[in-house]
């Protein structure tokens, strides 16, 4: 079965081996390009990629108070900061997000107010993992286009 015109052919076991060389180098090094983003960027995923949370310590049991910005109220208020969720089979403390002001719906559920600038670094994150990734295809496939052409010549050389 003859490989596609647009990638390179690796028959030449040299060829196959700087290639296997290459794409190790390039998982470990493009890997790396993706957590040091992820670190600059400062985004927390697990708050990021989830749906808007519902502050809701009724539905458990409070264990801690505190004062928080509610946004529409002139002063803080004082809410609840940590609570036991009943329905957490876990039994893990839920504690209310530092930073993060609240907003009561006109249903009177509370929520945390969403954060436009994290998700507008969320999108840029994604754009530069969508750059890295294709890079690296393209620096695969460059350097093996590269390497080919010089075996090829490198072999008509020593035959002639």
């Amino acid at each position: 079965m003859n490989a596609p015109a647009h990638y390179p052919r690796t028959q030449h076991p040299r060829v196959r081996r700087f290639a296997a060389v290459i794409t190790i180098v390039l998982i470990v090094f493009c890997n790396g390009l993706l957590f040091l983003g992820l670190w600059i960027s400062g985004i927390d995923l697990e708050v990021a990629l989830n749906a808007p949370e519902f502050y809701d310590p009724q539905s458990g049991y409070c264990v801690r108070t505190g004062w928080a910005t509610v946004v529409g109220r002139d002063r803080p208020m004082q809410v609840c900061v940590e609570w036991l969720e009943l329905d957490d089979p876990s039994g893990n403390t839920h504690r209310m997000r530092q930073g993060q002001p609240l907003v009561v719906s006109d249903t009177g559920q509370w929520r945390y107010q969403s954060q436009p600038e994290e998700d507008r670094r969320l999108l840029f994150l994604l754009v530069f993992i969508v750059m890295v990734i294709g890079g690296g295809i393209w620096t695969k496939h460059a350097l093996i286009t590269r390497y080919q052409r010089y075996i090829r010549g490198s072999d008509r050389r020593h035959y002639e």
